[in-house]
């Protein structure tokens, strides 16, 4: 997060224009009065989530989906330049369109935790969450009334509560007995395969039928299509949509300190968000409040939850523990034939051993803070171009500074008071042809997301606390050897 880095910019999901520049046409061209709305620009993160789609949309952009692309593009060097062409110069796929977990599916395996009733006090008053007022209260007060890192953490987060969504209320108990959507994850992740083998023919027949489609069409780029950046006209006419899960944004009093909940959203549903163009970026709160409240969150969680609160310590000193970096890092790695790229990031994770002299420290996560969402698209953030391509130049830098360092690179994207974990996978084959044979690098870059975490809703805190909760664990498995890959369920 630096000055020179190139915020999202908003985007609707197909508003209609009003043409209001002469109002002598009003009753003379009345047919001409609605025109058809630019087309939303092109989201890399919803559309290229396979093989067949990344070979259409390359080919409509005039590419070959190889570095060659983009060797002698201007920023090719630095991650926050990087956009649209860069993601399809280094191969990225998305896996599918949602529904996302709420757990990373590579961190499963180290989620040892079956309730809640286990945990401390002090995670479980997090998953309580704040009471009504602690938004006018100081920090001095809340840290007395809640500790000093669960204080610290709602006084962050108090920023947000007059500019952003309202946690809806419920009569759900506070605590989930058992860990929520457990048993649908564990029957999720045993279909995954089969459902990939599919994916994989079907892609091979849809391939075959686009390479004749596309001899026939035009491979013309549409203005807007493709565009990283696009003017949204102050002119337009919010179309309103009824969605069963969702608040229409029309609902949304945003900046109000007094918006009423909605009862019609439970607290499982996934965070309703307000669209780019109703929220005002002028006085909302800047990155440095999305990190804070952020790294608080996570530093809570480190301090209280398994396998880090304390409760197998007996007095002596853990052997690894997993720490946050608050500084920023800026990495340089070396791609292919002296060619560098550099990546800054906003914070991470670290593991620290205590059984060297000097604790080591080897970067785990990563974590890249934003302003403001880049798209809303029916209630659901979408992560940008831009912020996309300069994750995927942090995870890769990550990755080329150690190449048998794990295969999966986790980057948390951080948004206001919502927190989404996304998994890089860079296996080891991408690596070595990248550096042997760049120009005909056949791999992709695997990105698998979870769903938007809100910190203001007890859904949102416990997944929160499932994703670190499992990092800690995957952690100490890395310490004593060759560091161990989070058992990929993608």
């Amino acid at each position: 997060m630096s000055a020179h880095r190139n915020s999202p910019s908003p985007g609707g999901d197909n508003p209609a224009v009003l043409d209001q520049g002469d109002s002598s046409s009003e009753f003379s061209e009345p047919a001409q009065k609605v025109q058809s709305a630019p087309k939303a620009a092109f989201s890399y993160f919803s559309n290229v989530t396979c093989r067949s789609q990344f070979k259409r949309h390359v080919a409509k952009v005039g590419g070959t989906g190889k570095l060659a692309d983009i060797r002698a593009a201007r920023g090719t060097d630095s991650g926050s330049n990087w956009s649209t062409e860069h993601l399809f110069g280094f191969r990225v796929l998305v896996k599918g369109k949602g529904p996302w977990k709420r757990t990373l599916p590579s961190l499963n395996k180290y989620v040892t935790l079956k309730s809640f009733r286990t945990v401390s006090d002090e995670i479980r008053n997090f998953l309580a969450g704040p009471s009504d007022d602690y938004s006018r209260m100081t920090e001095y007060e809340l840290v007395h009334r809640y500790g000093v890192s669960l204080g610290q953490t709602w006084a962050a987060a108090a920023k947000f509560a007059n500019s952003s969504l309202k946690t809806p209320t419920t009569t759900s108990p506070l605590i989930s007995e058992t860990m929520p959507c457990e048993k649908e994850e564990e029957e999720d992740e045993e279909d995954e395969e089969e459902e990939e083998e599919e994916e994989e023919e079907e892609e091979e027949e849809e391939e075959e039928e686009i390479d004749k489609s596309e001899e026939s069409r035009s491979s013309k780029k549409r203005p807007g299509e493709y565009g990283d950046v696009e003017e949204v006209s102050t002119k337009c006419i919010r179309i309103q949509r009824q969605f069963k899960s969702y608040t229409p944004s029309g609902q949304i009093d945003v900046g109000s300190t007094s918006a009423p909940p909605s009862s019609s959203t439970l607290p499982s549903s996934p965070p309703c968000i307000p669209s780019p163009e109703n929220v005002s970026h002028g006085d909302g709160p800047r990155e440095q409040a999305t990190l804070r409240l952020a790294t608080l969150a996570i530093r809570h969680i480190l301090y209280h939850c398994p396998p880090q609160d304390g409760s197998n310590v007996n007095g002596a000193c853990i052997e690894a523990a997993v720490d946050i970096r608050d500084e920023y890092l800026l990495r340089r790695a070396q791609l292919f034939h002296g060619k560098w790229i550099t990546a800054e990031d906003d914070g991470g994770l670290l593991i620290v051993n205590n059984r060297e002299a000097l604790h080591h420290q080897r970067p785990l996560i990563l974590i890249e803070a934003k302003r403001r969402f880049g798209k809303v698209a029916d209630g659901r953030p979408v992560i940008s171009n831009e912020c996309l391509a300069q994750m995927t130049c942090e995870a890769l830098s990550a990755r080329l500074e150690s190449p048998e360092s794990p295969e999966n690179v986790v980057v948390i994207n951080c948004v206001r008071q919502y927190m989404c974990f996304v998994n890089f996978k860079i296996d080891h084959e991408y690596i070595r042809s990248l550096r042997d044979k760049a120009d005909h690098l056949d791999s992709f870059i695997r990105v698998i997301p979870s769903e938007w975490l809100d910190l203001m809703d007890q859904s949102g805190r416990e997944g929160l606390v499932r994703n670190i909760h499992g990092i800690m664990n995957w952690a100490i498995e890395t310490v004593g050897g060759a560091a161990a890959d989070p058992e990929d369920a993608s």
